[in-house]
C-alpha cells in the first residue's frame, strides 16, 4: 500500500505452496510530537489523552499515511509487529514521592509503560518502549497520568511507531 512496495512470490506446483521470493516492503514509521499544550487541569491518577486536554500533535514522520494527528493515534492498515518509543516530560514538576505514568494503549489492553516514582520535586523526562503484534484495523494511542493530577504534558514529548518486517 506504499508507493513503490513490491513483493514477488512464487508457486511451487507440485504442492501449491506460495513462496515469498522478494519481500520489497516499506515499513511504516510514524512519529507525532506534541507541538501544542497548555492544559494542566487532569485529575489525580485519571489517565488522559493528550489531545483530549487542548493538545496539538504534528506528524513529525507518517510512511504508510497512518498516523492521525487529531486523534494522536497509529492506525494499522497491515498486521504485524511493531516496535514503541516515547519521551513524555511534565509541564509541572512532579512533587518527591508521587509518580508519573506515561502508556501506550489500544483502547483494552496497554503496552509500553512507564511508570516513575520521583525522587525529588523536579520535572524528569519519561521515556517508554516496547513492542507488540498488530492486526490491520488495530490503533495505539498515547495516554499518561500523574498521582497528584494537574501536571500536564510538555511540548515536544514525542510517540513513534515503527512497523518491524
Amino acid at each position: 500500500f506504499i508507493t513503490n512496495e513490491v513483493v514477488i512470490m512464487r508457486c511451487i506446483v507440485a504442492n501449491t505452496t506460495w513462496v515469498v521470493e522478494y519481500d520489497g516492503r516499506i515499513p511504516c514509521k510514524m512519529v507525532l510530537r506534541l507541538t501544542t499544550n497548555t492544559n494542566t487541569t487532569e485529575g489525580a491518577a485519571t489517565l488522559v489523552i493528550p489531545t483530549d486536554r487542548s493538545g496539538v500533535y504534528t506528524a513529525d514522520v507518517d510512511v504508510g499515511g497512518c498516523a492521525d494527528a487529531s486523534t494522536s493515534k497509529f492506525n494499522f492498515r497491515r498486521s504485524g509487529v511493531v516496535a514503541i518509543f516515547g519521551r513524555a516530560l511534565t509541564q509541572v514538576n512532579v512533587t518527591s514521592g508521587n509518580y508519573f505514568t506515561a502508556l501506550v494503549w489500544n483502547g483494552t489492553t496497554t503496552y509500553a509503560i512507564q511508570q516513575i516514582l520521583q525522587g525529588g520535586t523536579g520535572q524528569p523526562q519519561y521515556s517508554y518502549a516496547g513492542a507488540t503484534s498488530q492486526t490491520a484495523g488495530n490503533y495505539l494511542q498515547f495516554r499518561y497520568r500523574s498521582q497528584e493530577g494537574s501536571k500536564g504534558l510538555a511540548t515536544d514529548s514525542t510517540f513513534c511507531v515503527m512497523e518491524q518486517l
